[in-house]
């Protein structure tokens, strides 16, 4: 059985330092609520991130004697090892770190963080995000759209800095410009402090001659863009594992990503996808106009790297691998309870 911590104030401190904070007060004081109704029936507490929800774990293993597992999700510039130590009071959240009995992390850059952070290696276990695997193919799901004859650009997910957006609709201009008729569809939504939102828009109307940039905003479903692409994009500077790109990935869709670690994790360039030199949009250009000219040949690369980025799904990025790894750590504590989980 799994339980969440409820927070009935969501918008509170979206834009704003101080909300930002009064909201995180409120959180943790539900939390802990949320632990002591349910004290008899948790067997394991499970943070999301180490900022409040680990700190309701903390507390509420310290005073209900439960275990405790912690989620990190995000590392490099805007990763959870930076953003801590911009907090307030971070040596005191080190000292609270040391109450947690396991730490799950994504990749071995995510790894190496924890590590400065003083975690020690026997409390990390790399476990990475999963995604359901659409049991359709590709050639049979995809679905035809009413601009048969442009390229198909895809991004999911935040539109935020980290994100770096800018450099997927410039690329997508420099395609324009190029010959190649091509439209970006952004599915998602705006991100508090580091919404680009409004930039983006600009960028866009600038490049209105070249290409077309549809703003989607927040989606229900998600999958018949992927069916409909025949490109997935994503450039950022930052990431812990893109959920996005795992299930782009499952779709069969050829996907081009920039060169940090954890996309490099995923993504092996020629055999499953294509890399860029994160923060170079001439070279994404470069990479998404292969992908172009190879639509134009008959999908020969496409098809290929849809087949591998399949088979890299079902064997180490499925819902069914990833829970049984996860399994096997809660019940590592109390192998015959019942499980809760907390976000």
């Amino acid at each position: 059985e799994f339980l969440t911590t409820p927070n009935p104030f969501p918008q509170w401190g979206v834009n704003s330092s101080l909300g930002h904070r009064l909201r995180g007060l409120l959180f943790i004081g539900f939390g802990l609520r949320q632990i002591y109704l349910h004290r008899h029936r948790i067997s394991v507490l499970h943070a999301h991130q180490l900022y409040s929800p680990t700190l309701i774990g903390v507390v509420g293993k310290k005073l209900f004697a439960k275990s405790l597992v912690v989620k990190v999700t995000a590392s490099g510039v805007l990763g959870e090892l930076r953003e801590l130590r911009k907090l307030p009071f971070f040596r005191l959240r080190q000292r609270a770190f040391k109450s947690i009995d396991k730490l799950v992390v994504l990749s071995d850059e995510m790894k190496n963080e924890m590590l400065q952070l003083g975690f020690a290696t026997d409390k990390i276990e790399k476990v990475p995000n999963g995604v359901e695997l659409p049991q359709v193919e590709q050639k049979i799901a995809r679905i035809p759209t009413d601009f048969h004859d442009k390229f198909q650009i895809l991004y999911c997910g935040r539109l935020s800095s980290e994100k770096c957006l800018d450099d997927l609709i410039s690329a997508a201009g420099l395609l324009g410009q190029n010959g190649i008729a091509c439209e970006v569809h952004l599915v998602g939504g705006t991100y508090g402090g580091r919404d680009v939102t409004s930039q983006l828009r600009s960028l866009a109307e600038s490049n209105a001659k070249d290409t077309t940039v549809y703003f989607h905003g927040n989606q229900t479903s998600v999958a018949p863009f992927y069916l409909s692409a025949d490109v997935f994009v994503l450039p950022s500077v930052s990431e812990g594992m893109s959920n996005a790109l795992l299930e782009a990935l499952s779709y069969g869709l050829p996907c081009v990503v920039s060169d940090i670690a954890p996309n490099l994790s995923v993504i092996e360039s020629g055999v499953n996808g294509l890399t860029f030199r994160q923060g170079d949009f001439r070279d994404l250009a470069k990479q998404l106009e292969v992908l172009a000219r190879d639509r134009e040949d008959g999908s020969i690369l496409a098809d290929k790297l849809g087949r591998r980025a399949r088979e890299l799904i079902k064997d180490r990025f499925s819902s069914s691998v990833v829970a049984e790894k996860l399994s096997g750590i809660y019940q590592s504590f109390q192998p015959d309870a019942g499980l809760d989980k907390w976000n």
